[in-house]
């Protein structure tokens, strides 16, 4: 029983990080939505590291 308890546990844990993680991918595209794409695009992707200049 103790062991299952940790089994559930660990997947709460599990689903808490997940649901964090979804939240802050959320916040990013909404975030995203709101920028004019033509002037911040590039400084994005240089400070996401996705591109170099």
């Amino acid at each position: 029983m103790a062991e299952l308890n940790r089994n559930i546990g660990a997947q709460q844990a599990d689903l808490r990080r997940m649901a964090d993680q979804i939240e802050a991918l959320t916040a990013k595209i909404v975030c995203l939505q709101n920028l004019p794409v033509a002037t911040t695009l590039p400084r994005l992707l240089r400070h996401q590291h996705l591109i170099r200049f």
